[in-house]
């Protein structure tokens, strides 16, 4: 088959709207032959509908790196006091060698809760633990009796990760959640963001841990609740 040129295409387009408006001329001069059969001819019929759809704000946060394991050891009795250790350096703890902790094997020292809001809504993010105190955490049922009164305590803190995830509101300094007599519910930031780019934010805790803390695992379970912000 020939080429067919741009002229001869235009040609075919003609004849076909020509055929199309002769078709619409004829059609409407057979509806006007018709009014002696009927007398109203009317238009097109019409109706309207609705579309709607609700959206709902979810407030919810996830958690990486949920367990923060601190390297296990013992207050160093030269000190003659307490021990001191958090996510990055410790003061007068030692480990079951000895020795001071290392910081640098990752594999063994977890040292923050990351939390991600995941949600769709801003919200204000807190926590609590499952203890009453710190002198029944770190001591048990001996009250540590030989630390005069310095009977431990448990702190957190708040540390930016993307510079506009906590828009205000956030925990500024090191906050106690847990002393001697009380545990505190406590807000890390009451402006937590959504936005992918900046929904995520770090938490470590740091322990002052008696002398004569009774043996054993301490494990304290954090709970970290969000409110969506209105």
């Amino acid at each position: 088959m020939n080429d067919i040129s741009n002229k001869t295409i235009v040609a075919i387009l003609a004849v076909a709207l020509m055929i199309t408006v002769v078709g619409t001329l004829v059609s409407v001069s057979k509806l006007s032959g018709m009014g002696s059969q009927y007398d109203v001819l009317t238009g097109a019929a019409t109706g309207t509908g609705t579309a709607a759809a609700t959206v709902s704000g979810v407030a919810s946060v996830s958690i990486d790196a949920a367990a923060i394991t601190f390297p296990s050891g013992y207050a160093d009795p030269s000190c003659g006091g307490g021990s001191f250790i958090n996510a990055t350096n410790s003061s007068c703890w030692l480990n079951t060698t000895g020795s001071e902790p290392n910081y640098t094997d990752t594999d063994n020292f977890a040292g923050y809760h990351t939390i991600s809001n995941n949600g769709t809504v801003i919200v204000n993010l807190s926590l609590g633990t499952d203890q009453t105190d710190a002198r029944s955490f770190f001591c048990g049922t001996s009250n540590c009796p030989n630390s005069e009164g310095a009977t431990g305590e448990v702190q957190a803190q708040y540390i930016e990760t993307e510079s506009t995830a906590c828009g205000s509101g956030a925990l500024s300094d090191i906050t106690t959640i847990l002393n001697v007599t009380s545990e505190y519910e406590t807000d890390i930031c009451s402006f937590f963001n959504y936005a992918d780019v900046a929904d995520e934010l770090n938490v470590s805790y740091q322990f002052y841990i008696p002398l004569d803390s009774a043996p054993g695992t301490k494990t304290l379970t954090i709970t970290y609740t969000v409110v969506a912000v209105e």
